[in-house]
């Protein structure tokens, strides 16, 4: 799928927002300035490989603990990592 660089970011940060509101740490913190924590660190990455990664955490497939909210960095290095063709 083609997207505008608008419509990237949108989903980009769709797919985190609806990722990050499922932990209860996160229930009254998140934020407009804590999601743009989380979009700056995926900037450079596709949307497809940011909603693929934020799928696979959601579904604890990701290699990381699932009892608690991913970093903006957990989230961006496994999206640069799909983007570049490494599929783990």
């Amino acid at each position: 799928m083609s997207y505008s660089d608008e419509e990237a970011k949108a989903a980009k940060a769709a797919a985190m927002y609806d990722l990050l509101s499922g932990y209860w740490q996160l229930s009254e913190k998140l934020n407009d300035a804590l999601l743009a924590t989380y979009e700056r660190a995926v900037d450079k990455c596709s949307a497809e490989a940011v909603s693929l990664v934020c799928q696979r955490i959601a579904s604890g497939q990701a290699g990381l603990n699932s009892s608690f909210p991913p970093t903006p960095a957990d989230i961006a290095e496994r999206a640069a990592l799909l983007d570049a063709g490494n599929t783990r």
